[in-house]
Parts: C-alpha cells; sequence; structure tokens
C-alpha cells in the first residue's frame, strides 16, 4: 500500500475516536464551544487530506458532517437526532477507512441514506429519520461495512505509534550514558583480567549495541516523508502558471533524523515553489533558448560522513547577478562598494539575506515577501548550512547540509598536542608511520607538507597547527591516518593513536559552526568530552594546502586498476589475506555460547534472524568454552555469510594487480600489498557454495562492468582483472555510454537486479551494438521477467552474479559469443 494512504488510515481513525467521544461529550455539555471546535477542527482535516488523496467518498461525508457541526457552532440547538446523524456519519467514514486500508481504494457505494438527512439538518430543516421497525436493523448500503467489523484491520492501522520527539531524546540521553558505561567497563577488560565478568561483558556490550542501533532507527524517517505532496504542489503550480514542470526525486530512501525532517519539510515546499515560479521559464521561453519545452526540479538526498546532504536543482534561467547587486544597493543590503567587491559567487548568496527579494508585487504565487531568508533561519536553526550554485541561463541548484544529531558510530580516537579527538572511522582508509629516508617520508615542497607514499604524493595537514593548539617546527616524521572523503585523498599527522570506539554524536554548539572541520562532540570511555573531525571541513583545507604542492606521481594516472581498500586478515592459517572492503559489512566479536549448529552448519542468532558462520580451515565453529572469536560478516545487502578469522590485521588501500596462477581453492589469487605477499579471499566463491541457487544458468581485453551495488564491483572487477581482463566499471546507464568509448570491448556485462534496471539493460545494450561486443546479464534473484527482458534487448546470455566461473568461460569463449551477438 502506498506509503500516503497508510498513513491517511492511521491518523484518520486516531481522529474518528476522539470525534466519537467529544460528541457524546457535547451530548451531555451543549453549550462546550472547546468541544465543538474540536470536531470541527478534526472533521475538517479529515476533508482536507481526502481531498489531497482524491478520496471523493470519504470527502463529501467529511463536508457533510462538518456543515452540521458548523450550524451547533453558530449557535443552533442540537437534537439527539441530529447528533446521532453525525456518529452515523462518522461510522460510515469509518467503515470505508478500514476497506480502504485493505483494497488501497474507495469503495463504490451511495451514501444518500445518511448524506440527505445530513443536509437537511445542516440547513435547519426537521429531518428526523424513521426508526426500523422492532426487531429488524436497517441493511447498510453496498459497498460499506460496519465500524466493528473486522478489529484485525484496524490493528493493523495502528501497528505503529507515536512517541514524542522529547521522550526519544530522553532515550537516547539514557543509552548514551549506557554506552559511556559499556566503554568504561570494555576499556577495564582491556586492561586487567575480567576473569569471570568476560563472558558477561561481552553479551552486556551486543546487547547496548543493538538498542543503541534500535533506538537511533527510531529517529530516523525516510526524507521522502518531506516530498510526499510535491508531485501535487508542482502539478498545480504548472497550471497555474501556464508552464510545463516536472518534478524528480532522488534518495528518498535516505534517512534523516525526525526532528530535522520536520523543520525541512516546510523549506523544501517554499523551494521548491520558488523554482517553480521563478526558475524554470514558460513553455516557449525555453524553446526560444533552445531548451526542452519541458523545465525540470531535480530533488537529490544522500549522506556524506555525518552529514546529509540535499539539493533541489532546476534547469530554469538561473540567477541574474547584475539584477540582484541592483535590488541590493536600492534596499541598502551592501554599499555600492561592497557590491563591487564581490564576485558572482558572493553575490548570488544576496537572494538568502533577510529583507531581500526579487518580487515586484505581491500574489498568491510570490510568498506575499517572504524571501529566502526564512528558509535559511529554519536551516540554521537544526545546525544546518544553505549553499548554492548558479548556473546563469542554465538554471540554479540549492544545497541544503544537515547534520545527523544523534548518530552512532565507529571511530578511531587520535591524539593531538595531548587533546584527543575522534576521527569516523568511514573516512579511515589506512594508517602509515613516516620516517625520514623511508619509502614513506614527510615532503615540504613549496611551503605544503605533503606525504611521499607508494612512490606518489599526498596532501598532510597537521591537525595540532590547523587548529592552533600547539607550535613546533615542521616534522620529518610521525604517525599518519590516510582519509578520504570523495575524490579527495589526504593525510593526517597526530600524536598518538588510542582503541576504536563507538561513539554517540551529539552536534557542536552554534558558536562553533562556522569551523567546518567539526561534525560534532562526543563523550569518551573515561568521561572525558572530545570533537569529532569531520571529513568533509578536512577535506576543503586540503584544497587549499594543495594548491602549491605539484600533482601527484605519474604512477597514479597510468591505465591499470586504480587502487582499492582491502581488509588484510589471517584465517585458517599463517598466511595473510585480503577481502575487498566494499565487501564488508561489518566486524565482530562473537562469544562462542551464542553460536548455535543446524544440521551441520554453525548460525549465529542475531534478533529474529540468523548469521552463517564459515571457517577457513573446514572446521565447525566452536561451542561454549574458550574465548571470543572474530568475526568478518560480508554482505551483499539481502544475505550475509560470517568468516570466523584469527586476526583482523589492517585496512589498506593498494592496486589489485592480482597473479591468477598462484589461485586455489578459495583463493583467486596471490597479490603483493605493502611489500607482503597475501592471497586475495574469493568472496564470491564463498557465497556461491553457501547460497547455491544463487548461481544462475548457465594485452588486456576490455570488459565494460555496468554495475550500481559497490559489493558486486568490488567482487567483480577483481576477478575478472586476476582473469586476464582490463575492466572499466560504469555505475549507471550515463557513465556506461560515457566510458569506454572508442574502445574495442570484449563484452559488456550489465546488472539486472538495480531499481533502474531497465535503464541500465538499454544503455547496456546501445553500448554492445555500438561496440560490436556481446551483451552479458547478471542476476542474484533469478527473475524469470530479468531474464527474459536481457534476452529480449539481445543479452546472449544471463548469469548468476556469484557464478564466477560460468562469467570467466563465457568471456573466454569470445569468438563464438561475437557470433552469437551478430
Amino acid at each position: 500500500m502506498d506509503d500516503l494512504i497508510r498513513d491517511f488510515v492511521v491518523e484518520t481513525l486516531e481522529a474518528l475516536e476522539v470525534i466519537d467521544a467529544e460528541l457524546v461529550r457535547f451530548e451531555r455539555e451543549p453549550d462546550a464551544q472547546p468541544v465543538l471546535a474540536t470536531i470541527f477542527r478534526l472533521l475538517h482535516t479529515v476533508k482536507g487530506a481526502c481531498g489531497f488523496l482524491g478520496l471523493p467518498r470519504l470527502e463529501v461525508l467529511a463536508h457533510g458532517a462538518e456543515g452540521l457541526i458548523e450550524r451547533f457552532r453558530g449557535g443552533a440547538s442540537a437534537s439527539r437526532s441530529e447528533v446521532t446523524l453525525v456518529l452515523k456519519a462518522v461510522d460510515r467514514i469509518k467503515s470505508i477507512t478500514l476497506s480502504l486500508l485493505e483494497t488501497g481504494r474507495e469503495p463504490g457505494a451511495d451514501d444518500e441514506d445518511i448524506l440527505i438527512p445530513l443536509r437537511a439538518a445542516a440547513s435547519g430543516r426537521a429531518a428526523e429519520p424513521e426508526p426500523p421497525p422492532v426487531g429488524e436493523t436497517p441493511a447498510p448500503p453496498p459497498g460499506a461495512r460496519h465500524a466493528d467489523d473486522n478489529r484485525d484491520a484496524a490493528a493493523v492501522a495502528r501497528q505503529s505509534v507515536r512517541v514524542s520527539v522529547a521522550r526519544l531524546d530522553q532515550m537516547m540521553t539514557v543509552v548514551s550514558e549506557l554506552v559511556l558505561v559499556r566503554n568504561q567497563m570494555a576499556e577495564i577488560a582491556r586492561r586487567a583480567d575480567a576473569g569471570p565478568f568476560k563472558a558477561p561483558l561481552q553479551r552486556l556490550s551486543h546487547i547496548t549495541g543493538e538498542l543503541q542501533d534500535g533506538v537511533m532507527r527510531a529517529r530516523m524517517q525516510h526524507i521522502g516523508a518531506a516530498w510526499s505532496k510535491l508531485s501535487r504542489i508542482v502539478r498545480d503550480l504548472a497550471v497555474e502558471l501556464g508552464k510545463d514542470i516536472r518534478i524528480e526525486t532522488i534518495g528518498a530512501d535516505t534517512e534523516i533524523d525526525r526532528q530535522i525532517l520536520e523543520a525541512l519539510k516546510d523549506c523544501v515546499v517554499h523551494l521548491v515553489r520558488n523554482a517553480a515560479c521563478h526558475g524554470v521559464e514558460r513553455r516557449q521561453e525555453r524553446i526560444d533558448a533552445g531548451k526542452p519545452a519541458q523545465g525540470l526540479i531535480r530533488l537529490t538526498a544522500r549522506r556524506e560522513g555525518s552529514q546529509i546532504i540535499m539539493e533541489i536543482d532546476d534547469d530554469g534561467a538561473g540567477l541574474d547577478v547584475a539584477r540582484l547587486r541592483t535590488i541590493a544597493a536600492a534596499r541598502g543590503l551592501r554599499t555600492p562598494e561592497q557590491l563591487a567587491a564581490m564576485t558572482d559567487g558572493e553575490a548570488a548568496m544576496l537572494i538568502l539575506e533577510p529583507g531581500f527579494s526579487t518580487v515586484t508585487e505581491l500574489t498568491n504565487l510570490s510568498g506575499r515577501g517572504m524571501g529566502l531568508d526564512a528558509v535559511r533561519a529554519a536551516i540554521e536553526a537544526v545546525r544546518g548550512r544553505i549553499d548554492l550554485i548558479n548556473r546563469p541561463g542554465a538554471g540554479l541548484t540549492l544545497i541544503l547540509k544537515l547534520p545527523l544529531t544523534l548518530a552512532i558510530a565507529a571511530a578511531l580516537i587520535v591524539e593531538v598536542c595531548g587533546q584527543r579527538f575522534a576521527l569516523p572511522q568511514g573516512a579511515v582508509v589506512e594508517l602509515v608511520r613516516a620516517q625520514p629516508g623511508s619509502d614513506t617520508r614527510i615532503e615540504h615542497l613549496s611551503g605544503a607538507m605533503t606525504l611521499r607514499l607508494r612512490e606518489g604524493l599526498t596532501p598532510l595537514i597537521d591537525l595540532g597547527a590547523l587548529l592552533g593548539l600547539c607550535v613546533r617546527t615542521p616534522p620529518d616524521g610521525g604517525l599518519i591516518a590516510i582519509c578520504r572523503h570523495g575524490p579527495v585523498r589526504f593525510g593526517i599527522l597526530v600524536d598518538a593513536l588510542h582503541q576504536t570506539e563507538e561513539i554517540v554524536v551529539k552536534p557542536v554548539s552554534v558558536r562553533l559552526r562556522s569551523l567546518t572541520y567539526f561534525g560534532g562532540a562526543t563523550i569518551l570511555g573515561d568521561g572525558s568530552v572530545a570533537l569529532i573531525l569531520e571529513p568533509a571541513g578536512l577535506a576543503a583545507v586540503v584544497g587549499r594546502v594543495g594548491e602549491a604542492a605539484p600533482a601527484a606521481a605519474p604512477a597514479a594516472q597510468d591505465e591499470g586498476p586504480a587502487p582499492a581498500p582491502l581488509l588484510l586478515f589471517r584465517a585458517g592459517g599463517p598466511a595473510l589475506k585480503a577481502a575487498p572492503l566494499a565487501t564488508v559489512a561489518r566486524l565482530e566479536e562473537v562469544d562462542p555460547a551464542r553460536i548455535e549448529h543446524f544440521g551441520g552448519r554453525a548460525v549465529l542468532r542475531q534478533g529474529e534472524r540468523f548469521l552463517r558462520l564459515r571457517r577457513l580451515d573446514g572446521q565447525q565453529a566452536p561451542g561454549a568454552g574458550g574465548g571470543s572469536l572474530q568475526v568478518v560478516v560480508f554482505s551483499d545487502g539481502r544475505q550475509s555469510i560470517g568468516l570466523i578469522v584469527d586476526e583482523i590485521v589492517d585496512v589498506v588501500e593498494e592496486r589489485l594487480s592480482i597473479d591468477a596462477a598462484l589461485a586455489d581453492d578459495g583463493m583467486l589469487g596471490a597479490l603483493m600489498i605493502g611489500g607482503r605477499a597475501a592471497e586475495m579471499f574469493d568472496v564470491a566463491a564463498m557465497f556461491a557454495a553457501d547460497a547455491p541457487e544463487y548461481c544462475a544458468d548457465g594485452g588486456q581485453a576490455p570488459v565494460l562492468l555496468i554495475e550500481s551495488a559497490p559489493f558486486f564491483q568490488a567482487l567483480l572487477e577483481p576477478a575478472l582483472g586476476a582473469a586476464g581482463y582490463r575492466v572499466i566499471v560504469a555505475s549507471s546507464a550515463l557513465e556506461a555510454l560515457e566510458r569506454g568509448a572508442g574502445t574495442a570491448l570484449t563484452a559488456v556485462v550489465v546488472d539486472l537486479d538495480g531499481e533502474n534496471a531497465g535503464e541500465e539493460l538499454a544503455a547496456a545494450a546501445a553500448r554492445s551494438a555500438g561496440a560490436g561486443a556481446p551483451l552479458i546479464g547478471l542476476t542474484s534473484r533469478g527473475g524469470a521477467a530479468a531474464r527474459a527482458g536481457a534476452r529480449a534487448a539481445g543479452a546472449c546470455a544471463v548469469l548468476g552474479k556469484f557464478d564466477r566461473r560460468s562469467l570467466l568461460a563465457l568471456l573466454a569463449q569470445r569468438q563464438p559469443l561475437a557470433e552469437a551477438a551478430a
């Protein structure tokens, strides 16, 4: 069922229960005007929601009952029969709403048996309904149901409960204190032998983690809830303005704190109305400018580090910066000298100033003089910020950067100049120590500090100097955390590294908002407060620091595979093993007592699901007794498998140059990592062996891989690379058409499982035909429709994503494949 309908059903049933009780109270207290006001307000709300959702039968019933209540509010006395009429209307609304819950649409029927007496009573005419004969009950009209029928359907509608944000905040505060106690006890256990308390402490840590996740999820909501009404708003605006506009949304399932979402809803509506009214041109104007006749407003949302980034983009006329300067001067917002000194980007930001408006006359659509400063104030009230990108003649993009107020995340605790900071673990690529004269060393070039690492140069930040914590001579060595934010890779020089902790993120004070390299604050296990470093802000600093530094070494621009993050571990023997970090969902410490065995398979109970466990030595996972086990959990988003390992060694970034001649069972081959030999673990083979149902039927040659999921990218790219193919990875249909242009491809391999599978398949077919290469479809679901669609589009084969051997065997038959494609 559509989320809007489900929300409507829940809210309407709640409102009808209140109306029922208030009508009975009104009968007892006919002079209680506040009671009538409550009934009228709730009926009016139900009627308005019905009109918005296109539910005419419910809307008419609510309107009829509302009309009679309005007569009572005007001072008319209410008879018992008239109150009964309203109660009957409420019962009919309730029965239709319950039917709506089951079928998703209104049942067709006639409600004149209620509407006629309601209208008569509302107009002041007597309309006493005749009582039914004794012993008989009037039959309900077709399609209607008694309100008491089906109390199961009502239960389904009430599966969600409303909890105040204040109560969730209180719960989060209590959980935060529990996390602190857990961290303190874990620290004590690390420093001293916990003895008999070790197993209970592990259990406490696991339960605390589940409680953290549950409370955090209770506070989160899809950002699409702020977009639900926009399609209707844009449609109505387009009709009223005489424009042709469509709206697109991307990332509606991005989760954000509910409190921020509530503050965001009105802002988004305001910005979309602004784009439709003032940004997108009329049809003929767009045609004259060489644009598509239909305008576009696009909303996107994504999570970056500890922020939610939301963009409202239109392809309209953009901002006339010269006009903005003129308006600002006329309104006295800036002096002529200040305006002349502004860049175009700074001048465009004037539209966010209080008192600034480009509207020359007030209309119903102009916002009545309220400018974008109201939006900026609302965003800043939840400790966010708003930026814009102006494209004169081509459109405007407004960027909202919003915090995650109470996010829980893993962080590496680092120390700089005697102070500790939390560095989000997701941003850390590897940890290195720089020493003078070694291959990993600090170099000072044109006043900028860089790190020489594996023949390349990485911009380096001295955190102590950046924050003004201490004054010291530029160092020649030390501990460095290599981080990445988007395409920017940089190093942070620190004095010491401490443990990794799960932290509760608290927003920074409004006074520190201008310091963009802080994303929040947290309380550590010993009770001290530490600021959380923000990778996005530090990456911006790197842009300024690295301007004087030379570009990366030529090795970074060769045609080989791009560096990939890898998890290093040991399992089933002393040999070092590596797995793509993108395939790793999490790392866990498991109490052996929690492992259960079913049919010879070891599993770990996690809530209502089981995590399958494997070992590389072929042995079963141990039961009770012994110390805790380290488990690497691999997940493709639909299924997960836990690999019990002997030791987690490191996380590094390395080019995947795999020697497939040294492949063995469960291993893709061998590779060198930082001067050490390692085996590349075959994650796909593990998934295929554990769940065979996911294996469907059945100079470097370039293969174009169109796959949006990082998990499967990380599985397929090294496997194809180890087999001697040069892999060109594209994450989308558009990227697929752009990449590999002019390249004689061996094959085009396309994902059939994604949300845009049809679009990706069409692009793959076009790219395949243009390159004269065969098309191969991959699926992990095995749907008949996906297979039929792929074959209709010209795919010569459809394989399972985990069936690496069949894919390699098929690619090895390049000539037959080319003939099949032709």
